[in-house]
């Protein structure tokens, strides 16, 4: 018999997809005009954004886009599916460490006191 990769029901997929993107857009549009995905190193000063999500995750666009493909591969999970989703997922955390090193660079002291108090995803 053909045994599903995953035993869970499709709306387990379905919710997390819509929680990430939910989150994903609430995440981006709290940022206003600090929002950016990747580094502008023509930025000398960025904006450090400190407040509503990134009270509790300084990447949680990341965090909520991770979820929503988490959620997309359980609509329909397979070995492509899932090994995008982990191959993305490391994409992902390349692109933070990247910006971790930019915001470090042209933001110093300030940067370091919010990373010691706000963790990287939650």
């Amino acid at each position: 018999s053909d045994l599903p990769l995953l035993p869970l029901p499709p709306l387990a997929g379905w919710v997390l997809g819509v929680v990430g993107l939910l989150g994903m857009l609430w995440a981006q549009y709290a940022m206003g005009p600090a929002f950016r995905i990747g580094v502008d190193a023509g930025e000398d000063r960025p904006a450090l954004h400190e407040g509503g999500l990134h009270r509790s995750s300084r990447n949680p666009i990341y965090v909520f886009s991770y979820l929503y493909l988490v959620g997309a591969s359980l609509w329909a999970p397979s070995v492509v599916t899932l090994g995008a989703c982990a191959v993305l997922g490391g994409l992902f955390h390349q692109l933070v460490l990247q910006e971790e090193r930019f915001l470090a660079d042209r933001l110093g002291e300030p940067y370091a006191r919010y990373c010691q108090r706000v963790p990287r995803y939650f």
